[in-house]
């Protein structure tokens, strides 16, 4: 039986063990960021800012995400928002992961020029 958006609960194992299991990253939840994105930039469509800001976001939420980020983008999709709700709620997300674009350096989560002191003693 699955619970709609994560992950599918009581025949896992046995979909496992008999190879129906899928692709690991085209779960139900990417499905439905897909297919949500993909109505917003048809409604979009003559709006170039609008199509870059979708754009990002397509790129951002279709990479790998930490568990903590899925676990949040679960939750929206349980809750089936929609449209430049469901847009602003991404971008919230991007901001509080700290979740960069596939590619950028800038991925590890913590921004660009931060220096950090290791030990005192490097300062001598």
């Amino acid at each position: 039986m699955s619970t709609g958006c994560g992950a599918p609960t009581g025949t896992a194992d046995a979909a496992k063990r008999l190879g129906r299991e899928g692709k690991p990253g085209d779960t139900k939840l990417r499905r439905y960021l897909r297919r949500e994105l993909k109505k917003l930039r048809d409604a979009f469509r003559g709006n170039d800012d609008e199509l870059r800001r979708i754009g990002i976001m397509q790129q951002i939420f279709e990479a790998p995400l930490p568990p903590r980020a899925t676990d949040a983008l679960t939750d929206l999709c349980r809750l089936n928002l929609q449209g430049e709700t469901l847009l602003l709620r991404l971008e919230a997300l991007r901001e509080h992961y700290r979740l960069a674009l596939p590619g950028d350096g800038n991925s590890g989560g913590e921004p660009a020029g931060v220096l950090r002191i290791v030990c005192s003693e490097g300062l001598v």
